[in-house]
């Protein structure tokens, strides 16, 4: 009978051993799995980061293509209308040239 009640207290011992390692395995898979989730939440917060700042950096680099695009249309507009202006001042030295000849040769 002795023999029975110290297997039985052993053995609710034991059982008790056993669920509190279960308990204990339990919390730490549980952990382990919030810190993995954490983990990957940090991982993809610095992924969207990145990408936002590789976006910020293409849109500076399109502007400041645009921006050098609009002053070099300008330039070439600007040599454009100077070219014009000296072929017309050219074109009215000629005629005045001309006159000049024409008066002088009695034409």
């Amino acid at each position: 009978m002795e023999a029975k009640r110290k297997l039985g207290s052993t053995n609710a011992r034991r059982e008790q051993q056993l669920q509190h390692e279960a308990q204990r395995r339990e919390q730490q898979l549980e952990m382990e799995a919030q810190k993995r989730k954490l983990e990957a939440q940090m991982r993809e917060q610095q992924l969207q980061q990145e990408a936002q700042r590789k976006n910020q950096q293409l849109e500076m680099e399109a502007q400041k293509r645009k921006l050098e695009a609009q002053m070099r249309e300008q330039q070439l507009q600007q040599e454009a209308q100077s070219r014009k202006q000296q072929l017309k001042q050219e074109a009215q030295r000629r005629q005045q040239d001309f006159s000049l000849d024409k008066n002088c040769t009695g034409l």
